[in-house]
């Protein structure tokens, strides 16, 4: 039994509606859709995640998965959230692997015969959605003293706070901050 968050119900009901109305796409009879895919355990909202759209953790577990979708996405027309629930769905099938194979195929298909833009990563026009809220993230830059290569970092960690206590493994220069 898949436990869903409320505000993702109508979606996920959705989503698995374009799957079982395009089981030819996919390759499969309508008795072996659920033998196809792995059982699904969660299917949550997460508010913290700031730069993806979605993600399936735990994929090819015998425990099975779970779907994440951000937070930020509800902000986004409900087509926008569809697509991103097949994108996640379409990773649950047990012969799919990442963003390549059969997952590539199932995706290419489904777009054709949907109209979802179904792709492994997608940015949205800006006349497509109201503005999501996000969380102002500051950039910090390190460079490389020696050949100049520049990190681009969007956490505090160990090595943006004391950058000059690592070296730079192409060249062996010193790291310094430069913001």
């Amino acid at each position: 039994m898949t436990k869903v968050d409320k505000e993702l119900q109508k979606i996920y009901n959705d989503a698995l509606d374009i799957l079982y109305r395009n089981i030819e796409e996919l390759d499969y009879e309508e008795a072996s859709l659920e033998d196809a895919m792995y059982d699904i355990n969660t299917i949550t909202v997460n508010h913290r995640c700031k730069s993806r759209r979605g993600c399936c953790k735990n994929m090819h577990s015998i425990w099975g998965c779970d779907i994440e979708i951000s937070g930020y996405m509800l902000d986004y027309p409900e087509k926008e959230i569809l697509t991103t629930m097949v994108h996640e769905l379409l990773h649950v099938f047990k012969d799919s692997r990442g963003h390549k194979g059969m997952w590539k195929i199932r995706a290419m298909r489904l777009s054709r015969v949907t109209g979802l833009q179904i792709q492994r990563t997608r940015h949205i026009e800006a006349d497509d959605h109201r503005e999501p809220s996000r969380i102002e993230t500051k950039l910090i830059n390190c460079k490389c003293e020696k050949c100049g290569y520049i990190t681009h970092n969007y956490r505090e960690c160990r090595f943006t706070r004391r950058p000059n206590l690592y070296t730079h493994r192409k060249c062996g220069g010193h790291f310094i901050r430069i913001n």
